[in-house]
């Protein structure tokens, strides 16, 4: 029986384009993120990704009955009740819903 060796080569030395040579030296480069990471790194690398979205991520503390009434409307928008408040919030620091 003939077994054929399907492992790839350990080192590429031809290229497709200069697009191939990029993302080979970027995958077997040094700076390569292995599968698992410490959660450290981890945290580091979600808050870079958060200010790079420009957003942050914030705790609010709401009355039972607020909330309630928000989740209600959010499904009636059929919206999440995160993407409602944020909506509003920003509706509201851009001059676009008036303060009583």
């Amino acid at each position: 029986m003939n077994k054929k060796n399907n492992s790839l080569p350990s080192i590429v030395t031809e290229f497709h384009d200069d697009e191939e040579r990029e993302l080979y030296g970027l995958v077997e480069g040094k700076d390569f993120l292995p599968d698992e990471i410490g959660e450290k790194r981890k945290r580091e690398l979600e808050q870079d990704a958060q200010s790079m979205l420009g957003e942050r991520r914030i705790g609010i503390r709401l009355p039972e009955s607020d909330f309630v009434r928000i989740r209600k409307i959010a499904e009636q928008e059929g919206v999440t009740h995160e993407m409602l408040i944020s909506s509003v919030l920003h509706k509201f620091v851009n001059g676009m819903v008036a303060y009583k």
